[in-house]
């Protein structure tokens, strides 16, 4: 009988080691035609008419005016480099002024902060005088381009096959000793997702993009969980669900602008009081105070802190381009650096630092001031090198792992040589040596990948989070608010420059950081913090200013 098994695995194997890279790249690929079939037309809410009868059309929820190209509405006497209004559409029409140095008339009445409007009313810009009017079929006369087809269902489909070949393929490899945890996990994620997907149906929502790359990583992730830390499935499948969970509400507290916007002061006391039960309570482990321990229970606290500092940092646009927001994002911001500095979690540091940047240019476009944080900011790292020990061996040993083959350098040599014994499909799942290395199942997961699936899921992973980002930038462009495509933009940003953290210093293109791969790497406080991150792309894609065509 173990004889039969053995030959029916070895048949199973030597199909499945080919059939899991190209299911992976099928989904990859459609994953990418449904992005492209995705398309918005721009839809007039309103118009500033000039004098000479040009309109302006305003087919965003909020709307710059200004002297400058950026603006929405550009008036060509005022400061090319500023805005000084800002037009929102809410429950009724607003405007917001915004540079206290220009002045901004209603009717021939000075504005002071904020004024109601109604359409056929006056507004003056310096010396240009523009009527409110409401909007007009020629406003956007932009013609949609012809829709490609794309099926969600299709993408779902290629996601499902994928699945039941990898769960088939761990079952025959661990049978009869298969761990309790591999059933019970997949099995939840299948039920998520196939509730989820015919619910967002219901609801006629075809943009369920994010959440299928989600699912599609953590597919690969609950693998690696099974061989390199069988024990911890339950736990992961546990993280899974309740990440998801806190997704979805995540997602339904974000969707309206104003509930963001006043949500964004709970989630800015949330960071800081996280940050200092962690600097009071920290236990370190691998040299980052940044566990709590609570017995029943360890979390990562910066992880949480990751979604909070998104959700704080973002802003609608009339308030963004107040100074008085700036300020207090700046002093914010290096609050929570000074913490992370403090429990010597320099990976976190450096992903909220990028995270921040991303965010500081998105608020201002100010490049000179991005510059000028950047030098500080390099002057700081290369002090810190200078003074660190820990991260000094670290730099020392990057582009040498060879050297330091047995010691310092032992992970990233085990992680290149068994990435390259994988080839381009892999050995299999259960069959690599990789996860009998320390921190397998958390710093060194794209090797694993890579040994037992092959490069090419490789691959598709990496390029999971680059086509997240490409996603982040087509769909802030039409966002209802700014809030929004902030949010999205700088969680795109966050993820990609971890997980380029995470896989080149595995694989010693970069310094290793020792920090996690979202949604891959095995972890219950990461995984729920990165389905956290996931609901900044699906407010931005539910919050359009145009209409889905």
């Amino acid at each position: 009988m173990e004889q039969i098994y053995h030959i029916y695995y070895t048949y199973f194997l030597a199909v499945s080691r080919w059939l899991l890279p190209l299911f992976g790249l099928i989904f990859t690929c459609q994953w990418i035609r449904c992005l492209m079939a995705l398309r918005y037309q721009p839809v007039s809410l309103g118009a500033l008419v000039s004098p000479e009868g040009k309109r302006f059309p305003l087919t965003a929820h909020e709307s710059s005016v200004g002297g400058g190209s950026t603006a929405d509405v550009a008036i060509p006497s005022l400061n090319r480099r500023r805005k000084c209004a800002v037009i929102v559409k809410k429950d009724e029409w607003y405007i917001y002024k915004t540079l206290a140095s220009q002045e901004v008339k209603l009717n021939g009445q000075p504005i002071d902060r904020v004024s109601q409007l109604e359409f056929g009313d006056i507004l003056q810009f310096g010396d240009t005088e523009y009527k409110f009017m409401p909007p007009s079929a020629g406003d956007c006369k932009q013609k949609p381009k012809k829709a490609q087809k794309a099926s969600a269902g299709a993408l779902m489909f290629w996601l499902i096959i994928f699945q039941i070949v990898m769960l088939l393929q761990l079952l025959l490899k661990f049978y009869p000793e298969i761990p309790p945890g591999l059933p019970i996990a997949f099995l939840s994620l299948f039920l998520i997702e196939l509730v989820y997907f015919f619910i967002r149906k219901a609801f006629k929502d075809p943009n369920i993009l994010a959440e299928m790359q989600a699912f599609f990583l953590v597919t690969i992730g609950l693998g690696i969980c099974t061989t390199a830390a069988p024990a911890t499935l339950i736990k992961q499948a546990a993280a899974v669900v309740l990440g998801f969970l806190g997704f979805v509400a995540l997602w339904q507290l974000l969707k309206s602008p104003d509930r963001a916007m006043k949500l964004r002061y709970i989630f800015g006391g949330g960071a800081v009081v996280l940050l200092i039960l962690n600097l009071i309570f920290g236990k370190q482990i691998y040299g980052a105070r940044n566990w709590i321990d609570l017995g029943i229970i360890t979390f990562q606290p910066s992880e949480f802190v990751k979604v909070a500092f998104i959700a704080a940092g973002s802003a609608a646009l009339y308030r963004l381009l107040a100074t008085r927001n700036a300020i207090l994002f700046m002093g914010f911001s290096a609050f929570l650096l000074g913490c992370l500095a403090l429990i010597r979690d320099f990976g976190g540091l450096l992903i909220f630092f990028v995270t921040m940047m991303v965010i500081i240019f998105l608020r201002t476009g100010d490049i000179k001031t991005i510059i000028a944080i950047s030098a500080l900011a390099v002057t700081g790292g290369v002090a810190l090198i200078v003074i660190m020990p820990h991260i000094s061996s670290r730099f020392k040993v990057w582009r040498h792992v060879w050297e330091y083959a047995n010691s310092t350098g032992f992970q990233q040599t085990r992680t290149l040589t068994a990435a390259a014994s994988g080839g381009l499909l892999g050995v299999g799942g259960g069959n690599g040596y990789l996860d009998r290395v320390a921190a397998s199942d958390t710093d060194l997961v794209f090797g694993i990948v890579c040994e037992e699936w092959g490069l090419i899921l490789g691959l598709c992973v990496l390029a999971s989070f680059i086509l997240l980002s490409f996603y982040a930038f087509k769909f802030a462009r039409n966002a209802k608010s700014a809030y929004y495509s902030i949010a999205v933009c700088a969680t795109a940003a966050l993820l990609l420059f971890q997980a380029a953290l995470n896989i080149f210093g595995s694989t010693d293109i970069l310094p290793l950081t020792g920090v996690t791969l979202p949604f891959v790497s095995n972890g219950g406080t990461s995984m729920v913090a990165s389905f956290g991150l996931l609901s900044f792309f699906k407010g931005c894609a539910v919050n359009q200013g145009g209409a889905r065509v």
